[in-house]
């Protein structure tokens, strides 16, 4: 829920700042668009249409809060961050044809901020921290089928993304308005930067495409009525390309 500043709610808004506005907005569909269909053509391959026709909506049962959830590439599990009454968090895992969930990882005062399965579906990548003051986010990866977490990369602030490939992870870190594109082997060794950008809410967004050679990823300048820009930078690095502004 987004509150109107109490200084400038019932001002009229200007042409040029509702023209702002609405650029902002064509431009943030464009990048929805954009990144979800790497996702969608990589679902393409693997099911028919008779798929599409028998999909269903599907509960997760339970009485407490629920966020950070994410699919698996062949749409069998569902991973998912349970909130407790309280403030504790858990990590779970629930195969959509199954009563019940596994619980990956305990409940406990922990923050999650991304979660990503690897691409043949049998692990779950995650980035967390024990909500304790100068505590930062790490990156995570654990069996679905259950057991321990094995730490990949520390101080991984922003979102990741799994190579469709999989043989490669896209991670992002930020710290004072500058952002770190990197790449991380999918056992944890290895990792290479592969960008670095100064601006107000770098890689905001990041995906790869289909064919594991790129990666797209989403900048802003400014406010949220500031223009988005989506790029592309190649998987070997170089100088990133312009997409659309």
């Amino acid at each position: 829920q987004v509150q109107a500043d109490s200084q400038t709610a019932g001002r009229p808004t200007s042409n040029l700042a509702r023209s702002r506005r609405t650029r902002f907005l064509w431009l943030a569909a464009a990048a929805a668009i954009l990144l979800s269909a790497a996702a969608w053509t990589y679902l393409a391959r693997f099911h028919s249409d008779s798929w599409y026709q028998n999909s269903r909506l599907t509960r997760i049962p339970g009485s407490d809060l629920f966020s950070t959830g994410v699919l698996s590439a062949d749409g069998q599990y569902i991973a998912y961050v349970r909130m407790s009454p309280d403030g504790n968090r858990s990590l779970n895992l629930r195969f959509l044809a199954a009563p019940r969930a596994i619980e990956l990882v305990p409940a406990a005062l922990v923050a999650y901020n991304a979660l990503a399965f690897s691409a043949d579906g049998t692990y779950l990548y995650y980035v967390s921290r024990p909500v304790k003051p100068g505590v930062p986010f790490a990156l995570y990866r654990i069996p679905v089928l259950g057991g321990r977490g094995q730490k990949l990369a520390d101080d991984v602030s922003g979102k990741i993304a799994v190579a469709p490939d999989g043989q490669s992870i896209a991670l992002v870190r930020r710290r004072d308005g500058e952002g770190t594109l990197s790449i991380l082997p999918a056992d944890g060794t290895g990792e290479r930067e592969l960008l670095r950008r100064r601006a107000d809410y770098p890689f905001q967004t990041i995906e790869w495409a289909p064919g594991s050679r790129e990666i797209f990823f989403v900048e802003t300048q400014g406010s949220v009525d500031a223009d988005c820009r989506i790029f592309a930078v190649r998987r070997e690095g170089g100088p990133p390309r312009l997409v659309a502004n």
